[in-house]
Parts: structure tokens; sequence; C-alpha cells
């Protein structure tokens, strides 16, 4: 496994949060994960500054194909606030 940090210099490495921004490849199977997770519908899309155009296109089209197929977690995505069940249990 490998990480990829495609920035200029290290104070891109990390967002506004402090979370490193990388790509996580599985080198043995040539996978980029990062990319498997939105194009199975397991993640959402998020872009950053140090992102070239076509990654950002690449990452867009995969999202859209997820959310068109109605994969992983897409068919229970919603934009209704519920209220909070406090009777739920960790």
């Amino acid at each position: 496994m490998s990480v990829l940090v495609p920035v200029d210099t290290p104070s891109n490495l990390f967002d506004r949060f402090g979370r490193a921004v990388a790509d996580i490849v599985l080198s043995s199977q040539n996978i980029n994960l990062n990319q498997w997770l939105v194009k199975e519908g397991w993640a959402f899309t998020d872009f950053y500054d140090s992102m070239s155009n076509e990654e950002i296109l690449l990452l867009k089209g995969k999202g859209n194909d997820a959310s068109n197929s109605q994969k992983g977690i897409i068919p229970s995505y919603t934009k209704e606030l519920v209220r909070f069940d406090f009777n739920l249990l960790f």
C-alpha cells in the first residue's frame, strides 16, 4: 500500500480541519481506494485546492455514476433533518 500526496508545500498536505489529504493506493492490486469508495457509493466527493482539473472531473464522474446507480449509501442519503433519538444505544 502506498499513499500519494501531490502537493507543492508541506502546508498543503492538511485540510482546514487538520486531516491529511492524500490518495491511498493498494499497490498490489493497483486500486485507488479513494476513487473506489466514491465509485461504489461509500463516500461522497470533496475537492481541494491541490487537486488537478483531471482529478476533479474523474471523481465527479465516479460520484455521478454511483448516484445514478444508487450504490452504497446513496439510497439512504436524505436532506431531511430528523429528530435525534436519545434512546439509541452506541
